[in-house]
């Protein structure tokens, strides 16, 4: 799968799940691949299945959270996202999860404070950092969410997340020569 070779690696789970039909992280991982195909509703009948096992697994309330943000279904991604936490306070991507639902329902305090949760709790993970400056973005609040991308720059070298977040804070900001520098460093 980190070579983004997601049929091989499917092989290998299902594999795994033949040798051992009960293993629930691999049919957590099996669902997660499912997602990245876009086959939300194969993933939900995994999950669920593993859900029906471990009401309180966090890992697969925090995946179903996410398959139900994929469907639009922002009260029950919200449930799910909190059912996780409850599991596994110290979990970050569930608070993301709640972030993003958050900034859906235009929520910018609980967003705000989700999102900054979850950078607390993994303050080494770009992505979130990415996130938390887009959201910042959302709120015109430009300058704080350069400095954050900067961050986010920094933390992984090959995210380009923070580069194309930047170019387009620059874009709104009328600066397009700037702009197009960070859309280069993201491709």
């Amino acid at each position: 799968q980190s070579e983004f070779n997601l049929q091989s690696s499917e092989r290998s789970i299902r594999k795994a799940l033949e040798i051992d039909p009960a293993n629930i992280l691999a049919f957590l991982r099996l669902a997660r691949l499912r997602c990245a195909n876009d086959d939300n509703r194969t993933a939900e009948e995994i999950t669920l299945r593993v859900l029906s096992i471990n009401p309180n697994d966090d890992s697969a309330n925090n995946l179903m959270g996410y398959i139900k943000l994929a469907q639009q279904n922002s009260q029950q991604a919200r449930e799910y996202f909190y059912k996780a936490i409850n599991a596994n306070p110290d979990a970050a991507d569930p608070h993301l999860g709640v972030s993003l639902v958050e900034i859906r329902q235009g929520n910018e305090a609980e967003a705000l404070r989700s999102i900054s949760t979850a950078v607390l709790l993994e303050p080494r993970r770009s992505l979130y950092r990415s996130y938390w400056a887009k959201m910042l973005h959302q709120f015109e609040r430009y300058d704080r969410a350069l400095d954050v991308l900067d961050i986010a720059k920094n933390l992984d070298k090959q995210d380009p997340t923070p580069f194309l977040y930047r170019a387009m804070i620059l874009r709104d900001l009328n600066r397009p020569g700037e702009a197009i520098k960070e859309l280069n460093k993201a491709i």
